[in-house]
């Protein structure tokens, strides 16, 4: 990924970083003046207690972005979870936007290399079921939320179709690159062993179980490849390689 890309994700950050700053100080100001604000309103399912702890995780995260900006799987994480809180609300549109970023994101970040199906499966039972909850709200609302969901992804599918062609064009020109290792003199073969293990999405610890070797050790030597090879961290290295040889 270029440096300017990698400016235009710190910027995201940073302006998220202060937006939910102000989140912050106005939910203490909502604390300080109202008497109920840690009561749960009607039909509510997240208390005001677990939604402000939420924020300030959510305003943490947005601060580690600043730093590390390409760690899509955190993106992921608070999408879902904003997509989670809609949908439990009593909404639809954010919801699907959210999810829809949620994706995304986990594409980006290498979420769905590992028993991407099931994993897949297990998103979309989540988000069915969290939607669900607005039967609480009665059939009539839940039917009207309903329609206005499902008209959000045909709209959103409609736009997909007109853009089959350049996001497939997009997709291969970003994900089918693979790493040569052989313009690396440094790399060793060893080092290749390391680089294939990550590509098929297994975990550090397996890595270094599998190579008789600590995972500090692993982390520092793969720290080193990330420097020879150009890349910041993991994440960088799977969004910009697919493979090596």
């Amino acid at each position: 990924m270029t440096n300017a890309k990698i400016k235009l994700w710190k910027t995201i950050a940073i302006t998220g970083f202060i937006v939910m700053t102000f989140v912050l100080i106005y939910q203490g100001y909502l604390m300080y003046t109202d008497e109920n604000f840690l009561e749960k309103g009607e039909n509510a399912i997240l208390t005001p207690g677990i939604i402000s702890v939420m924020n300030v995780l959510s305003w943490g995260a947005f601060l580690y972005l600043c730093f590390k900006p390409l760690t899509f799987n955190l993106y992921m994480f608070f999408a879902l979870y904003y997509a989670f809180g809609d949908f439990l609300s009593g909404g639809n549109i954010l919801g699907v936007l959210y999810s829809l970023l949620a994706l995304l994101c986990a594409y980006k970040g290498g979420f769905f290399r590992r028993n991407g199906k099931i994993k897949f499966v297990l998103f979309l039972i989540l988000l069915t079921a969290s939607f669900l909850t607005q039967l609480r709200f009665g059939i009539k609302s839940t039917f009207v939320s309903f329609v206005n969901l499902s008209i959000v992804l045909m709209l959103t599918a409609a736009a997909i179709l007109l853009l089959h062609d350049e996001i497939k064009n997009f997709i291969i020109a970003n994900n089918n690159k693979v790493l040569k290792i052989s313009q690396y003199t440094e790399i060793t073969e060893r080092d290749k062993v390391y680089l294939k293990s990550i590509f098929k999405g297994v975990k550090f610890e397996t890595i270094a179980k599998e190579n008789n070797i600590s995972l500090g050790s692993l982390k520092n030597r793969m720290t080193e490849i990330y420097r020879i090879i150009n890349v910041a961290d993991k994440t960088e290295l799977l969004i910009k390689y697919t493979d090596c040889e």
